[in-house]
Order: structure tokens, then C-alpha cells, then sequence
């Protein structure tokens, strides 16, 4: 630990994806760099992983943690949370950090809550917010109740205080300082049971859909599923991907994958478009890095038309009407 900084560290759980840095693990790494330097307190990571590649080297060096400890295992090629927390486990053993955080993605959550439950501490989910209070507990904050309010959350006593964070678009790391590469070839404690066997399911679009430039949403305020392809119509003329809401989801109408917000995708559009969307917390925490906003909402009373860039009180069935005329 640097000499100037006595307060127990940050320890970030470096995710990847296709032999680079997890979007999300970026915008982790950059609050709790953030964090250590408001606090005075070092920040590393740990990565797990087959092989470190000479770009991900690279890209790890220059992401402005104090250190990075790489722990390679051929094992952790497929994804077994029990292999990946003994590993983590042993690391915040020898680090003791004050605060864990990792990314609020399915593998980041598996592995954030077993953490947590050998460690007897507590871990908050999906935080959109962090920041150390006066008593220097993190405070963390996230949608509740169906994201209707924000609760701000503390862990008083257990340590270390883990929290899974949501963010959107990756961003370049801007840090001056390089960034030490531990690399630790390493055997984890778990063995696999015999005739274990892992499984790849196809998730393709997920990802896609949430990258696009531009993104039109469609909400509660769909009559019935078989407009859905009205909709679906003009956004392939405006070059846009059709997402939604949770209530189209909840409604069987589209699959989870192209659901936008705190339980489904954070997305980072140019432009978002929003049709017949109420605009709960829930699903503006899927949107915080949208660069353009237009909502279009019946209920002139609608949070999302108090956020948007454009809003516009209307019947979303006319207004689409009238852009599918202007583009044909």
C-alpha cells in the first residue's frame, strides 16, 4: 500500500469479456478510483482468467489502480462461481480491504453473494450510486420498491462491505498512473464434482441491442402484442432497435433480453426514444448514460417527460404514425 494512504483499501473484481475489460468493470474501476482518492485509501483489482493476453495486459496497466493481481487457472475458463470466490476469497484474505465492489452482471452477483456469506457481511445489488459517509461507512444507494424511491444502504459492523454496481457505456481510462500486473498462477481449493459439466446458452442480442446508436422503447402503453410489429416497422426504417419496459415483459410480449432498465439492460443510445413509458426508477436506472432523451406519454404527469430532452404529450400511436409517413 502506498506509504500516504493508512485507511484499509478497495478491492474491484475485474470482469472480462472477449479478452478485454467488461464495459461495466470499466465505470467500477473508475468510481472506486474515485473512492480512494476522496477517502485516501489505495484501490486494486483482481482478475481471474485462462490466459492474460498481451492487450488486456496492456488495457490493465493504465486503468489507474495501484495494483492488479491476475490469477490464472485453466479452470477458469468456464464460468464455476465456488472456483472463482476461493481465488477472490484468498486475495481479501491477504488484502483485508474495507470495501469490495463488482460489477451488477449475473457472473458479478453469483460471485459478490457467496462472497458475502463465507465472509458473514452483508453485499447490496445494483447500486447506481457510492460514497463514503462522515462515520466512513460506504454508503450505498439503489432503487427500491420496484424502484418507486432510493434507499440508501450502510453495513455498520461486518467487513468488508460489498456492493455490485450498474452502469452503462464504456469509457477510456484517462489515468496517468501505470498500473502493477501481479500475475499468480493459482489452484483453487473447489474441486468439481464428478461428471460436472458446464453448458453454453445462446444469448444473442442482448449486447447488441443494448450498444445501439439509436433505441426506441416501447412501454405500458402498447394496446395489444400484435402492434408491436408497427412499432418494430419504424424503427428498422430509422436504423433504431426495438426494446422496452418491464411491463411488456411481464406481459409475454418481448423476451427479457431487450428489456431496458434496473433488471434488464442499461443501454447508452444516442438517441433514446420512449413510447407509452411511465418512466419508474426501475427503468431510468437503465438509462443514465443516454445522450438524447425523447418521451412521448399520454399522462402529461409522467416522470419520464419531467427527464427527457423532448417531451411530448401525445398519443404514441399517432405520433409514430406520423414519423412512418415522413420517412416513407
Amino acid at each position: 500500500m502506498p506509504d500516504n494512504l493508512h485507511r484499509a483499501p478497495i478491492l474491484v473484481l475485474i470482469q472480462t469479456v472477449e479478452n478485454t475489460i467488461h464495459p461495466v468493470s470499466v465505470k467500477v474501476i473508475e468510481t472506486a478510483c474515485s473512492l480512494g482518492i476522496n477517502d485516501k485509501r489505495a484501490v486494486y483489482g483482481v482478475l481471474l482468467c485462462k490466459a492474460l493476453t498481451p492487450d488486456l495486459k496492456n488495457r490493465l496497466k493504465h486503468t489507474g489502480l495501484a495494483e492488479v493481481f491476475v490469477c490464472r487457472n485453466n479452470l477458469l475458463d468456464s464460468f464455476i462461481p465456488e472456483i472463482y470466490v476461493d481465488l477472490i476469497e484468498e486475495c481479501v484474505e491477504d488484502l483485508k480491504p474495507d470495501v469490495v465492489l463488482a460489477c451488477a452482471t449475473p457472473e458479478g452477483r453469483a460471485v459478490s453473494s457467496i462472497l458475502a456469506a463465507r465472509l458473514k457481511t452483508g453485499v447490496t445489488a445494483d447500486c447506481t450510486a457510492l460514497c463514503f459517509d462522515s462515520q466512513r461507512h460506504l454508503l450505498q444507494t439503489r432503487p427500491a420498491y420496484g424502484g418507486n424511491i432510493m434507499a440508501e444502504i450502510i453495513t455498520p459492523t461486518a467487513r468488508p462491505q460489498i456492493a455490485t454496481l450498474r452502469f452503462g457505456a464504456e469509457q477510456n481510462f484517462c489515468s496517468e498512473i501505470t498500473t502493477k500486473i501481479t500475475i499468480k498462477d493459482t489452484i483453487p481449493k473447489f474441486a468439481l464434482p464428478k461428471g460436472y459439466s458446464t453448458q453454453w446458452v445462446d444469448k444473442t442480442g442482448a449486447s447488441e441491442s443494448s450498444e445501439s446508436e439509436t433505441i426506441i422503447a416501447l412501454g405500458g402503453g402498447v394496446h395489444k402484442k400484435e402492434d408491436i410489429a408497427l412499432f418494430a416497422k419504424t424503427a428498422q426504417k430509422l436504423n433504431a432497435t426495438l426494446m422496452c419496459s418491464r411491463a411488456l415483459v411481464d406481459r409475454g410480449w418481448l423476451p427479457r433480453k431487450d428489456q431496458i432498465g434496473l433488471s434488464g439492460q442499461t443501454v447508452s443510445p444516442k438517441l433514446l426514444i420512449t413510447l407509452g413509458v411511465s418512466g419508474s426508477l426501475q427503468f431510468l436506472a437503465g438509462t443514465e448514460d443516454v445522450k438524447r432523451l425523447c418521451a412521448v406519454s399520454l399522462d402529461e404527469n409522467a416522470a419520464i417527460l419531467k427527464v427527457a430532452d423532448c417531451p411530448i404529450v401525445g398519443d404514441m400511436y399517432e405520433i409514430i404514425a406520423e414519423i412512418d409517413k415522413a420517412l416513407s
